[in-house]
């Protein structure tokens, strides 16, 4: 008969902590559940969610310190961009004008639209758009007018014609040919005579003189004339700027907007099936992510439970080991979220997956439940099964959860925060 070997620390704990509940088992499960539904309560209250990208760095990364400072200066407020694409532009215009008013018309979605800049109200202070070298060259060129323009301007007039701007323009070509220096009147006065004798040669044969006659004038000034709306480069991109409402602190805050968005471009897309719609953003991007890591975790989540379910039940062949494991799994994952939210408060893109890490580790129950159905089936009774499980599998199931935990704990001191936080709430 081989020798007794005293139980070690480990094993004794697990036998008292086995006793205990075995004594007053009801008390257990009493504990157990008002355990379950505080942290259940407390995170479905307490528990916010971080959706930005830089909410998976540090704050205290010398980049992340100055995009805080540019977010503190300019905001963060950032759009839907509504894309329309096609080569007619009568046709864009109007399809981005019918984008704008659908947004404007959910206010509970959107508070702040942009298509168009219309700057015809400044057209009459065009002059204060321009630099102060412009303005200088401006003034020259008035004092150079100033026959036509001061006492003696009707006269002046009169004497403003083809012949005499020709006559003096040979003059100044004549001087310019001797190398003499011309006054700055003269040169601007040679510059502009092309576009005079374009201008005039447009009059006699009756074709339309758009704007001035002036060289120095023929700066665009579309902008003033007519509403500017937002196009690219080539033309083949109108653009319709909607600053979102921040409505909740869901993982998803944007979900509601972004489904707005689409729904009226399906509406407008009706009316326009010559151009092409399209919805972008930082705030899309962002709350597409959110949705399908969302739904990616959750999937995953239901099929990791329904895998090892499963898989015990194939085991076990019954339902109430695999039944019993699994709840003890699902408490465990409750737990860890009520844990999460009082230390952390809050779950990031990639701490949100932590069920999925806690599923998979189920094996330590597979260990207890293999360990006493054993004992069990060896004749012994339930709390003689259960001692001998503690003593025996309960040392080996605390020293593989403890290396795990360890393990987790280890990512803390990775310098990226959305891993360090998932170690955390894995790991206890």
């Amino acid at each position: 008969m081989p020798p007794s070997v005293a139980p070690s620390h480990s094993a004794r704990w697990s036998q008292r902590v086995v006793a205990a509940a075995a004594r007053q088992p009801w008390l257990t499960l009493a504990i157990a559940l008002a355990l379950v539904g505080g942290s259940v309560w407390l995170a479905a209250t307490q528990l916010r969610y971080k959706t930005q990208r830089n909410d998976l760095v540090s704050a205290e990364k010398d980049c992340q310190r100055r995009w805080q400072k540019y977010i503190d200066a300019l905001g963060e407020d950032d759009d839907f961009v509504f894309v329309v694409r096609g080569s007619d532009r009568t046709r864009m215009i109007a399809a981005i004008e019918s984008v704008a008013a659908k947004v404007c018309q959910r206010p509970e979605s959107f508070d702040r639209v942009f298509h168009v800049v219309d700057l015809r109200a400044l057209s009459s202070r065009a002059l204060l758009q321009l630099p102060p070298d412009e303005l200088a060259e401006v003034n020259a060129r008035l004092d150079d007018l100033t026959p036509m323009l001061g006492v003696f301007s009707p006269i002046g007039w009169h004497t403003l014609s083809i012949e005499t701007l020709l006559s003096r323009a040979a003059s100044a070509q004549a001087a310019k040919a001797r190398g003499e220096k011309l006054p700055s009147a003269d040169r601007r006065l040679l510059a502009e005579i092309p576009t005079i004798l374009q201008a005039a040669t447009k009059f006699l044969r009756h074709q339309p003189v758009d704007g001035s006659v002036w060289s120095g004038s023929q700066a665009d000034d579309s902008r003033l004339r007519e509403p500017q709306y937002l196009f690219s480069s080539d033309g083949q991109l109108a653009f319709v700027l909607a600053r979102p409402k921040h409505p909740s602190d869901s993982f998803t805050p944007m979900r509601d907007a972004s489904d707005t968005a689409r729904a009226l471009l399906d509406e407008v897309r009706s009316d326009y099936s010559d151009l092409e719609f399209g919805l972008t953003g930082l705030p899309v991007l962002e709350t597409d992510e959110m949705i399908a890591s969302d739904e990616d975790s959750t999937f995953a989540s239901w099929l990791a439970l329904g895998g090892v379910a499963l898989l015990y039940l194939v085991v076990y062949r019954g339902l109430r080991y695999p039944l019993l494991t699994m709840t003890t799994l699902l408490v465990g994952t409750a737990l860890a979220l009520g844990w999460c939210t009082l230390t952390i408060g809050h779950l990031n893109i990639l701490s949100a997956t932590f069920a999925v890490m806690l599923i998979g580790l189920g094996d330590y129950g597979v260990i207890w439940v293999a360990h006493y159905d054993e004992r069990c089936r060896l004749g012994s009774d339930v709390n003689e099964s259960l001692q001998h499980t503690a003593a025996h599998a309960g040392p080996g199931i605390i020293t593989a959860a403890v290396t795990a935990a360890l393990a987790f704990a280890a990512t803390m001191l990775a310098d990226f925060q959305a891993v360090a936080e998932l170690g955390w709430i894995a790991g206890c």
